[in-house]
């Protein structure tokens, strides 16, 4: 499914080899200037065109192939696809899909943003995370249901993001350190902002530091249940502004993206 579809960007191998096919079908519904588009219409087609044509019991393999897709794309949507003069399978494949693109795919999949926290907002947002109350769902059999950081209520994603004391310690110096309160403390209101799907620079830097809080209050989470210890809230938010400092100055020197200097400038003062 592609990112804008809510998915990993990860796509279908029959149906992308589908519509890849189509190529060919576009070329000769449209009656390209090719010698191999000639040499179709006067073996197979021979003035007939390509979407009323009947199937013979001798034709090739590849020209049965061919003819079969139209059991899978309409000619309007192989059409459309090739619009601009040069077909886009990418185009044919997300028609195909009939799905909605998801708000939140900026805020997502920013491109300042590093993959792998990327990835984990993507779980969170989606709650694919393994929290114990989804292991409960599960029929898994859990030691305890209780957050493994502070162990006083419910393990869930709103709780483990937002309520955990430890987080809200850690978001509070986070805001402390930007001058400001980037998003929402409540898991419903934070997913309202970040289906605004805004794209602006300050909007990329709040879903950049967001992403990394995310990942390292995860992270944080795991080290409670396998090592046995947690890190305090300061040396967490620590790490939060380490990695956010070193992916803006790293994105800024491959891009020189002049919407951050002002940010920059403020870091390289810290």
């Amino acid at each position: 499914m592609p990112k804008a579809y809510g998915g990993l960007g990860l796509r279908d191998g029959a149906s992308w080899n589908r519509a890849l096919l189509a190529k060919y079908v576009w070329v000769v519904s449209t009656r390209q200037d090719s010698l191999w588009v000639k040499w179709i219409q006067h073996v197979y087609l021979k003035g007939v065109n390509f979407s009323n044509y009947v199937l013979k019991q001798d034709s090739s393999w590849y020209w049965r192939k061919l003819c079969h897709l139209r059991n899978r794309f309409s000619e309007g949507e192989v059409l459309a696809a090739g619009l601009s003069g040069t077909f886009r399978p990418s185009k044919l494949y997300n028609n195909s899909l009939n799905q909605q693109i998801v708000a939140y795919k900026n805020a997502v999949w920013c491109r300042t943003t590093l993959p792998k926290h990327g990835f984990l907002l993507w779980m969170v947002v989606n709650s694919f995370l393994l929290t114990r109350d989804n292991l409960a769902k599960c029929t898994i059999p859990l030691d305890s249901s209780l957050c493994p950081v502070w162990e006083d209520q419910w393990e869930s994603h709103n709780h483990l993001f937002f309520d955990c004391c430890l987080s809200k310690r850690i978001l509070s110096c986070i805001f402390s350190w930007l001058g400001f309160r980037a998003w929402a403390t409540r898991f419903s209101d934070w997913t309202v902002r970040l289906n605004c799907g805004h794209n602006d620079s300050m909007s990329m830097i709040i879903n950049m530091n967001l992403a990394a809080v995310a990942y390292q209050i995860w992270r944080n989470r795991n080290r409670c249940i396998y090592d046995g210890f947690s890190l305090t809230a300061n040396c967490i938010a620590k790490d939060v502004i380490t990695l956010v400092q070193y992916r803006l100055f790293s994105v800024h020197s491959r891009k020189a993206l002049p919407h951050l200097k002002l940010f920059l400038r403020k870091l390289s003062c810290m």
